[in-house]
């Protein structure tokens, strides 16, 4: 009798070629994007203590409440599988004595993290996320880099028609008053809320403007917005009038809230289009000027936001070419001579940051070609026999068709001239 096959989790995925290579894109496009603007990366464990999450996203939140993977390890010790990636920056860094007064920390971090929820679209039960984190930062100033720093990347991966979003939660006693109007609002809708919103309710009511719900939204399309005080009202302005100035659109939506209890000030999320569906969001974030503090470090104000890459991915579409930076290398004559002068190639080409493609199962160049364009390469570099003897390359251009014979010192200098222009346009 045959034995049962042994199936993958349900919310979790296997990723493999060709997809594989999507992700391996944007991580690398992500990782060199964040390196030019002064972020170093940040790698956390995928466990963390309990407590650490309970403390920071708030007991009551949907995450700690009902999503999070919580257990107790051999040892007795309370462990949770990280659903978020912010407390464990923060917790990083004050452990390590990362802190510093007047020193500011950007870090960026790629990685899973795991929620129990129901899986959807875009979203697995293990999923992962990018971001970024700027600790010891200054309002107004910091908040601004990090809206730029969104705009800047999600250009560079290619993703059209993104929104920003955003609104400001104002200071503890703008959030104070807020929440208070809010409670005498909900209180005499209570019964028409969800099961999650009268339990939001008793615990941290602004959640209640996040449900996404369909029998909730008309309630909250007409709850009270908050009032800010004159400083914050003024916080808020000079981050809509300089994002203005560098022609980056925003909408502004006064009950815009994020469902975690540590964001403070502006918060916002990134929309992506119809690819989604109806919950469209592909990142978020905001200020946590508290949160900090509450871990046991000194006061501290940040800002942060986090990508999840499936919903990148969705928003890019399948016409988005990861690709097209790379060389496609078509080996010709398969023979010791030739695969160690492919191996000097290759040298090369990794000197001058190009990632190499190949397929071992292609034999002729017809094959070779039909291999390439499926890729989505630009030059595809031929070696065959005659190459080798005159430690040459021909290099093809897959869009014009055009291809030329090129001497050991000119192909590298070459493809490097075409990508840069390709880089200018």
């Amino acid at each position: 009798m045959a034995q049962q096959v042994i199936q993958r989790l349900k919310g979790t995925a296997d990723i493999f070629s060709p997809e594989a290579e999507r992700w391996q894109w944007i991580e690398e496009c992500t990782r060199h994007f964040f390196e030019a603007y002064g972020f170093g990366e940040v790698r956390t464990p995928l466990i963390e203590p309990l407590e650490l999450f309970v403390r920071s996203v708030g007991e009551g939140s949907d995450i700690v409440h009902k999503q999070m993977y919580a257990f107790e390890d051999r040892g007795g010790r309370q462990i949770a599988l990280r659903p978020e990636m912010t407390a464990s920056v923060a917790r990083c860094a004050i452990e390590n004595g990362l802190l510093r007064k007047e020193k500011t920390l950007r870090f960026f971090y790629q990685g899973p993290m795991f929620r129990a929820e129901r899986p959807q679209k875009g979203r697995q039960r293990q999923f992962h996320q990018l971001g970024a984190e700027i600790l010891n930062a200054k309002p107004v100033e910091a908040d601004i880099e990090i809206l730029l720093l969104i705009d800047g990347l999600f250009r560079s991966l290619k993703i059209s028609g993104f929104t920003i979003r955003v609104n400001h939660l104002g200071c503890a006693d703008d959030r104070g008053s807020f929440q208070e109007k809010l409670r005498d609002y909900f209180s005499g809708t209570r019964d028409a809320l969800c099961e999650d919103c009268r339990f939001r309710t008793d615990r941290n009511v602004l959640r209640v403007l996040d449900c996404k719900m369909p029998s909730c939204q008309p309630l909250i399309e007409k709850a009270p917005a908050i009032r800010l005080c004159p400083r914050c009202e003024d916080e808020y302005g000079k981050i809509r009038d300089e994002l203005k100035a560098r022609n980056i659109e925003i909408q502004c939506l006064p009950r815009l809230v994020r469902g975690l209890d540590y964001y403070t000030g502006l918060v916002f999320e990134v929309n992506g289009g119809g690819a989604l569906g109806a919950q469209d969001a592909i990142a978020a974030g905001g200020r946590y000027d508290e949160l900090i503090r509450s871990l046991g470090g000194n006061d501290a104000g940040a800002v942060g936001f986090a990508a999840g890459v499936e919903r990148i991915l969705l928003a890019q579409g399948e016409s988005q070419c990861p690709g097209e930076d790379d060389v496609y290398a078509a080996i010709l004559d398969r023979n010791f001579e030739t695969e160690r002068y492919y191996g000097e190639v290759i040298d090369k080409l990794y000197k001058i940051g190009r990632r190499v493609r190949r397929d071992v199962s292609a034999k002729t160049l017809r094959d070779h070609f039909a291999k390439a364009e499926k890729t989505g390469v630009r030059y595809m570099l031929i070696l065959g026999e005659k190459e080798v003897k005159t430690r040459s390359v021909t290099v093809k251009d897959l869009k014009s068709k055009s291809q030329k014979e090129l001497s050991w010192e000119e192909w590298p200098v070459f493809l490097t001239r075409e990508f840069l222009k390709g880089e200018v346009k």
